[in-house]
């Protein structure tokens, strides 16, 4: 997935390590948070199990997956779900979604970072 953002700040001042931290944490978590709320009502446990890997994200960190972790039926609920059929594809909705998320957060991390070079 590529996403471009458009901004203007000085490339030599801004901490891309800091960006890229604060952007995949924060985009991680609203992720996380909407794949859980389209999860099936029925499967805690799937709701519970819907994280982020790494779990640990640190300035050198590129990339993240965000899905079902150890939840052998995860995949089969994605796919097929007799009793509550709207809540098939609750990654695929997720996912769908995603790139506008991320460009949304990593624009934030850029604001955030250029904040802190200011003061």
């Amino acid at each position: 997935m590529k996403i471009s953002i458009k901004t203007n700040f000085d490339l030599n001042r801004l901490d891309i390590g800091k960006v890229t931290q604060i952007g995949l944490v924060n985009s991680s978590q609203e992720l996380v948070r909407m794949a859980r709320q389209n999860a099936p009502y029925d499967t805690g446990t799937l709701k519970k199990g819907i994280g982020a890997e790494p779990g640990n994200i640190s300035t050198s960190t590129t990339s993240t997956r965000v899905g079902p972790r150890g939840i052998v039926y995860a995949v089969r609920r994605e796919f097929e779900n007799k009793k509550n059929p709207t809540k098939k594809f609750y990654m695929k909705r997720t996912s769908e979604k995603a790139p506008a998320v991320v460009k949304e957060e990593f624009g934030k991390a850029v604001q955030i970072v250029e904040r802190s070079i200011k003061k």
